[in-house]
């Protein structure tokens, strides 16, 4: 648990234990997690790699089985590439007209 204390200009002290001085607006907190979020979308990526790879070797003879697994690839690829997509797009935003987006 994050525990902020902050003292007011009278002297008062107030404890605040759902805020943390690192995420002051929403940018700061997208980008500190965009890290990780990224990590988790290559570790799904991976996972739907191994599914897809594993149901194409099971299934060598079963047309629709392999061409599940196909569309399986295909999807899990498109969906990587949209989230990088979306984030250096709005990278790209972010420097043509100045703005900070995602805390950069």
């Amino acid at each position: 648990m994050i525990f902020t204390t902050i003292t007011l200009p009278d002297g008062t002290t107030i404890t605040d234990t759902f805020t943390s001085p690192a995420f002051n607006d929403l940018g700061s907190l997208v980008s500190t997690l965009i890290p990780y979020l990224f990590i988790i979308a290559g570790l799904i990526l991976f996972f739907i790699i191994i599914s897809a790879g594993f149901s194409m070797m099971t299934n060598p003879g079963n047309p629709d089985a392999t061409k599940k697994a196909q569309s399986q690839l295909t999807l899990g690829l498109v969906g990587f590439i949209i989230i990088f997509a979306s984030y250096w797009l709005a990278q790209l935003i972010g420097n043509i007209f100045g703005l900070t987006l995602l805390g950069s």
